[in-house]
């Protein structure tokens, strides 16, 4: 259950993911601040990459205590 004296932080990035070959993938990444561990999740965005969306996403997912 959610209490207002809890403590609560995140950190959301742009990244980079070696992908074949090397080359490197941008990506966006949030998690929760602490000492974990924590579990994690993976948003497939749609063609051309993520946007707004994916990234507000990615954050909700890291407020409730996963990587992604």
């Amino acid at each position: 259950m959610y209490e207002t004296n809890m403590y609560e932080g995140m950190i959301a990035e742009t990244v980079a993911i070696p992908g074949s070959g090397g080359e490197l993938i941008g990506a966006y990444m949030a998690r929760p601040l602490g000492a974990g561990p924590f579990p994690g999740v993976v948003l497939a965005h749609h063609m051309p990459g993520w946007d707004e969306w994916y990234r507000e996403a990615t954050r909700k997912f890291a407020h409730h205590g996963y990587v992604c």
